[in-house]
């Protein structure tokens, strides 16, 4: 198995939303994307191109991976997010997962262009 980094800092120790378990933001190079059905804390390790699940919180291994699973190079957030949604399905996504799901709008962002246009 592979040894998960633990939190190194005190932002990441603390959700990106509501409800996700007590799991880290941040673990390592990886940010959570969410929790899965099964109830397992799934994570972006962007710079090593996979995909990570963590073990459900009561089978207390918090320094494993249940599974790493390899996505291209090129694949968006969106993409990995679909990956799941198709493989095991989503329970619930963190604030950072919903930001990069298509037709989402980033709510610190002005659309001027709308307002342009009246």
């Amino acid at each position: 198995m592979t040894r998960r980094h633990e939190p190194t800092g005190p932002d990441e120790s603390s959700d990106t939303a509501d409800g996700l378990g007590g799991y880290p933001a941040v673990t390592g190079n990886a940010t959570l994307l969410g929790v899965s059905t099964r109830g397992t804390p799934i994570y972006l390790d962007d710079e090593g191109n996979r995909r990570l699940e963590g073990y459900h919180e009561s089978e207390d291994r918090p320094d494993e991976w249940r599974s790493e699973v390899a996505h291209d190079e090129d694949d968006s957030v969106a993409d990995v997010i679909d990956d799941v949604e198709e493989t095991v399905g989503w329970d619930r996504l963190t604030d950072f997962a919903r930001e990069h799901l298509p037709g989402v709008d980033d709510p610190d962002e002005t659309d001027e262009t709308d307002a342009d246009a009246r």
